[in-house]
């Protein structure tokens, strides 16, 4: 998903196509889906002027997998149902992610297999699923005054991430329901919900941040750098 203007962040270039290091943003998640034995193809969701620019990014990184570019839509959701329509197989498990979102999870400590895998076997077992990660600080819901109403218990608290993880055919049907219902979700996951099944949780990991604004690229630097000291 890099159909977002990154009018938050305050660049000329949308937020997924700056530089980290050396590669743009979105070049780094989608090195992670190419590597990945688990990806079979990619589909970016990414505006028209930008084209030209993802299909070079593609060759300039090998990105061999990328199957297709659609267009973004209005509205996130929007978004993501144009990608789907460029599925070659609905009955296949599909991941969305964000393109702004350079660090996917894939290592993991505690089992033989990466988290991508654990996140598909989740997926596969429940219908959906979703990283996400433990919230570390107290979360209000408030009405449109700003007036606190209640307090979520943190035990039961997530921030979600991406990538999620779906039967691509389940998904595609909670898409065509909101289209017709005129439902607004706020993510994929919601979407699903919609249709009355629970995504699974599975536990990401605290480097996998969202660029939104400049100050969270000084964090992904930083974590990008670290990255390499490592490997």
């Amino acid at each position: 998903m890099a159909g977002g203007s990154g009018s938050r962040f305050g660049a000329n270039m949308p937020k997924q196509f700056l530089l980290l290091g050396d590669k743009p943003v979105i070049a780094h998640s989608m090195i992670s889906f190419e590597n990945s034995p688990f990806i079979d193809q990619i589909i970016l969701v990414a505006p028209r002027e930008l084209w030209d620019f993802c299909h070079n990014l593609s060759k300039e990184f090998g990105i061999s997998k990328l199957q297709a570019i659609a267009p973004n839509g209005k509205t996130r959701q929007d978004s993501v149902y144009n990608g789907l329509a460029g599925l070659n197989n609905s009955d296949a498990l599909v991941l969305i992610h964000d393109a702004a979102r350079p660090f996917v999870p894939q290592q993991n400590s505690h089992k033989n297999h990466d988290k991508l895998e654990e996140l598909l076997e989740a997926a596969y077992a429940h219908k959906a699923a979703t990283f996400a990660i433990p919230a570390t600080e107290t979360i209000k819901l408030a009405d449109k005054n700003n007036l606190i109403k209640s307090t979520l218990h943190r035990d039961s608290a997530f921030i979600i991430q991406t990538p999620q993880a779906f039967c691509a055919n389940t998904l595609i049907k909670a898409h065509k329901k909101a289209q017709e219902t005129g439902f607004k979700a706020y993510d994929d996951c919601q979407l699903i919900e919609n249709l009355g099944i629970s995504p699974k949780i599975v536990i990401g990991s605290n480097d996998n941040i969202k660029i939104t604004h400049a100050i969270d690229m000084v964090l992904a630097e930083e974590i990008y750098e670290n990255r390499l000291k490592i490997f």
